[in-house]
């Protein structure tokens, strides 16, 4: 991750106010910003399906603390979602393929006419939004310990169980010219956020990166039918938040560096 250089003065400036840390500390600052993210909501309509886009990113800002003699690593700030809402439609048509087989007639011989007739059209829109939530973590004091080079690996892992993600779904199936709409809202539960999983401290004190984060995942488990409908012409649409073996909800990619500069050590 690059920084611009407003983000690294302001950091600076902020060391020169920093409160006094107990042993030997060094205090980071860090301010991310979390590329998009998807709930694997799965709409179905016939013998159709397909999975609703990504919502917007979010945000991750707080504190890291190094202590080169213990060694250890504590990261401290919050991870903030903010709500976003799309709209989003499918259409499907309905075609027959009518063969006609026409007779040899003097001096014309027999021959086949295909046509492809439209007999009707389903429109399936969802609206969808998630609210905003703000989170607060505190990992405590965790060990570091020795890699490679000048990297530091640690355990990067926070539990979010007990957190979640409200969702509102709206929907309306057009077919046989009829509308059949409705709402609901769901919650998905948020499993952990990743910081990352080593510490590359190549340019310590004054600067380090963390590596392999950030993201945040959702129950591998987890998963709940959200509208399930049949219309009375056998047409059955269904609306489904379904689980993966990866992440459900991602922030961030593989790869994730943060340049934290030194605000205070003792």
């Amino acid at each position: 991750m690059r920084l611009t250089r407003s983000l690294q003065i302001t950091a600076l400036s902020l060391g020169t106010l920093a409160l006094p840390v107990m042993g030997h500390c060094q205090i980071y600052q860090f301010s991310e910003s979390v590329p998009a993210f998807g709930i694997k909501a799965l709409c179905s309509m016939s013998n159709w399906s397909g999975f609703l886009p990504n919502c917007s990113g979010g945000s991750l800002t707080g504190d890291i603390y190094i202590d080169p003699v213990a060694p250890t690593i504590r990261l401290v700030g919050s991870l903030s979602l903010p709500s976003y809402s799309l709209a989003w439609s499918n259409v499907v048509a309905h075609t027959e393929t009518i063969v006609s087989n026409i007779p040899a007639t003097f001096p014309n011989p027999p021959s086949t006419v295909i046509q492809v007739v439209t007999n009707a059209i389903d429109v399936l829109t969802v609206n969808w939004s998630t609210g905003s939530n703000s989170l607060s973590f505190d990992t405590g004091v965790r060990p570091l310990s020795w890699w490679t080079d000048s990297a530091w690996t640690f355990d990067g892992f926070y539990s979010l169980q007990g957190h979640s993600l409200p969702v509102d779904f709206s929907w309306s199936l057009l077919t046989d010219g009829q509308t059949y709409a409705g709402s609901s809202q769901t919650s998905v539960p948020l499993d952990r956020l990743s910081f990352g999983w080593y510490v590359n401290a190549l340019n310590y004190p004054s600067s380090i990166y963390l590596r392999g984060g950030p993201y945040v995942s959702t129950s591998s488990t987890f998963e709940t039918t959200v509208w399930d409908f049949t219309a009375p012409n056998g047409l059955h649409a269904s609306i489904q938040i379904v689980p993966e073996p990866s992440n459900l909800l991602i922030l961030g990619c593989g790869l994730f560096g943060l340049t934290l500069l030194r605000r205070r050590g003792r």
